[in-house]
């Protein structure tokens, strides 16, 4: 994996790159509605500190230089008598307050929407990423971390932006209140500022090591507790028959009880900001009134005032900025998880596509109708030692049958997936129909195919969806299904199902049998109209009934398809047109099965004697 952000600042510049201008623009719009807020906030302030010096005493302020500058702008209260001005302010302030509330409502519902579609945006456009990866990458990853990193980019982008958000509104409205302050009380206001903003630099630094400790622990135990979660679901089965299913709860146990640990200590820090700063509200408040009445000898009219701007100004900022600090927090405990799921982007091999953009193989430009040839053909996987295939050249023709056998490990499986174009070559190439198959035939090619594994991928959905994959109605074509049904012989076991295409089959295909299943797979394989059938070993985990049902559905289409056929057992391929004989990613021999299959029978009959040899020998 890439490098991933390891600061706020970078993991924010990382989201806001990748955003599209639409998300970017509303970026904006919301950043307006936050100063819209905090200057309403730092307006209500002002009119209820004025308004508790109103009341103190109305002829202080309605001679103060403060409401000679009011009248200069309103006219209409220079009359004003002290009732009047108590009146008008306290009205005042009810309009502020309900204006400023109502904006903020509407800034946090826009706020909660905006952070929700970058989260659902990062969320589908990973999953994207992840089904455009090449075949070879999802090979070397565990899929219980990716399905945890998609979650992780749905969840906590959203969770990073939002709490950032969170804390810049709260550091507009600071910033304003504390500039208002500033213009009445300068002197005073300048040493709360330093007061407030050097405390809070010193608990944010001095938390901070432990809140990315934390975070980064928590992050690497739901990791370790995703998988064994994934591991254990995943061979129920086999942990309920040989009873170890304790084992893998033991590893479970230790994550699971970790992660309450590290939850309890970000908690705790993340409460700890808001009571260092609510003593030093009070500490400060009680060193303003000492300074005002000691050497100050201020005027008890000019103090209250004062104090009530303190004491509301108090009551805003330190709450606010305990909400910052408070955010601060929270942005560190999902800073690794959302910069852990952004930093699989950049491992893309080509730029997103629309979910909804039409992919090209729905309409190849031609069809397949002469052969398919590989070239000196090599291809080696990712820190192997051994090359998998190995200038490796044959021809399979449009029509024909064509088996594939060898021993495991002789790069059976590894053909096929390069004949599919799920890895490419990297040595040689291979045509198809005299064009090589490289990325932009790529689609087209494999709209053609047809694929039956050894183990086929049985999703908990109904027959007709399965068939299709395709989850719901909508796009599936039922009649095709039906005739694909028809076509590998499920009408044998349709009518025994309760509610026909529509019955779910359960996830993994539980409640069919292995040869249903396989079935299932063909009649898949034949939904979009494929030129080549591909059975990858898809009769060896059957026993000899199922097989031989298989293979009579298999053989049905000889003459109609191009069929290729990966078999350890030599029963399947007697049937092929041709047999080719690998050997260690090389092709040993190539002909007809009378010829092959009896050498390739010795040559295995004296492989296996040699190795009961070599074993009594080592007795």
């Amino acid at each position: 994996m890439s490098k991933r952000p390891s600061g706020v600042v970078a993991l924010f510049a990382d989201i806001w790159r990748r955003l599209p201008p639409r998300r970017a623009a509303g970026f904006w719009v919301l950043l307006a509605g936050l100063c819209a807020v905090a200057l309403l906030e730092t307006a209500a302030l002002g009119l209820i500190a004025l308004f508790a010096s109103s009341v103190a005493s109305p002829r202080t302020v309605l001679d103060s230089s403060i409401f000679s500058h009011i009248k200069a702008l309103f006219p209409i209260v220079s009359g004003l008598s002290a009732t009047d001005l108590i009146l008008v302010l306290a009205c005042s302030v009810v309009l502020a307050a309900l204006a400023k509330n109502g904006l903020q409502s509407a800034v946090v519902y826009w706020c909660g929407r905006f952070t929700s579609g970058v989260s659902g945006f990062f969320g589908e456009k990973l999953l994207g990423k992840f089904l455009a990866m090449p075949y070879e990458w999802h090979l070397n990853r565990n899929s219980a971390d990716l399905v945890q990193a998609a979650s992780w980019s749905r969840a906590y982008v959203g969770f990073f932006l939002n709490h950032s958000l969170t804390a810049l509104s709260d550091l507009l409205i600071i910033s304003f209140m504390l500039a208002a302050l500033l213009i009445v009380t300068p002197m005073i206001s300048l040493a709360v500022i330093l007061a407030l903003g050097l405390s809070s630099v010193v608990i944010f630094r001095s938390l901070r090591r432990a809140l990315d400790a934390a975070a980064s622990d928590s992050m690497r135990w739901q990791i370790a507790v995703n998988r064994q979660a994934t591991l254990a679901l995943h061979g129920v089965k086999e942990l309920m028959i040989f009873g170890r299913a304790q084992e893998f709860l033991r590893d479970y146990h230790h994550g699971v009880f970790a992660i309450p640990r590290l939850y309890a200590r970000q908690q705790m820090f993340a409460r700890l900001p808001a009571w260092a700063l609510e003593c030093l509200g009070f500490g400060l408040l009680a060193a303003t009134i000492w300074v005002m009445l000691v050497p100050g000898q201020s005027s008890s009219a000019r103090m209250s005032g004062t104090l009530a701007l303190l004491a509301v100004t108090a009551w805003r900022a330190l709450p606010a900025v305990s909400r910052i600090l408070s955010s601060l927090t929270q942005i560190r405990t999902s800073l690794p998880y959302a910069s852990d799921s952004l930093a699989y982007f950049d491992q893309a091999p080509a730029p997103d596509a629309a979910p909804d953009e039409p992919r090209a193989e729905k309409a190849p430009a031609w069809r397949f109708k002469d052969q398919v040839r590989l070239e000196g053909v090599g291809f080696s996987y990712c820190q192997a030692l051994d090359a998998a295939l190995e200038d490796l050249t044959l021809s399979i023709q449009a029509g024909s049958t064509v088996g594939l056998i060898g021993r495991s490990g002789a790069g059976k499986s590894t053909l096929v997936d390069t004949i599919i174009g799920l890895l490419p070559p990297g040595r040689g190439r291979i045509l198809v129909d005299g064009r090589e198959l490289d990325a932009g035939l790529r689609p087209a090619w494999m709209a053609q195919l047809g694929y039956v594994p050894q183990s086929p991928y049985i999703f908990d959905g109904s027959l007709a969806e399965n068939v299709a994959l395709a989850v719901g109605d909508a796009g599936i074509d039922r009649q095709r299904v039906k005739e694909c049904c028809d076509l590998a012989y499920i009408s044998d076991f349709l009518d025994q199902l309760p509610n026909g295409l529509d019955t779910a089959i359960g996830e993994r295909g539980v409640r069919l049998s292995g040869g249903q299943r396989q079935r299932v797979s063909i009649a898949r394989a034949l939904y979009h109209r494929p030129e080549v059938l591909i059975f990858d070993e898809a009769t060896s985990s059957l026993d000899q009934d199922s097989e031989r049902e298989i293979l009579k559905t298999v053989y049905g289409f000889k003459g109609r398809l191009t069929l290729v056929i990966v078999a350890h057992r030599l029963s399947t391929v007697q049937g092929c047109d041709q047999v080719v004989w690998l050997d260690k990613g090389r092709v040993r021999m190539i002909g007809p099965p009378d010829t092959v299959l009896p050498l390739y029978s010795e040559d295995l009959g004296g492989r296996a004697e040699a190795n009961r040899e070599a074993a009594r020998g080592q007795l």
